[in-house]
């Protein structure tokens, strides 16, 4: 498993560049998320998943013990069957840790949410505009 902590971007309505909202580390099966300050300040900002990624100002993060560490949200996000198939012929590897699966992923799919650190780098869909 990747310990590594990992920026969270999340495509908020009417909005056409994704908005970092917090991070997203994994390590042992437990998954943590930090909500960003500035990012709950937003008069727009919205919950990741209002039940289990709601905001909260604890500096110890919202934690994720079962289903490997991945909350809902993310694990909606992460290839799965035919996708993760194919994303691990592109990149030519086999890609187990459900960390670098989302970072690999495009993110376009479920939830408009994406796991990575260069947002910038990613290739537009036809859903939304590139990010500057």
């Amino acid at each position: 498993m990747s310990a590594e902590e990992k920026p969270v971007w999340v495509w908020l309505p009417s909005q056409a560049r994704p908005v970092q909202c917090g991070t997203f580390s994994l390590a042992g099966g437990i998954g943590t998320f930090h909500d960003l300050d500035a990012y709950r300040e937003r008069a727009d900002a919205l919950a990741l998943d209002p039940f289990s990624l709601h905001f909260t100002r604890s500096r110890k993060g919202l934690r994720e013990t079962r289903q490997g560490g991945l909350f809902g949200v993310f694990r909606d996000a992460s290839p799965e069957g035919f996708g993760l198939a194919l994303l691990e012929q592109i990149k030519g590897a086999t890609l187990v840790d459900p960390l670098q699966r989302l970072e690999l992923s495009e993110g376009d799919g479920v939830g408009a949410v994406e796991v990575c650190d260069d947002i910038g780098s990613r290739r537009p869909t036809s859903r939304r505009p590139a990010p500057d």
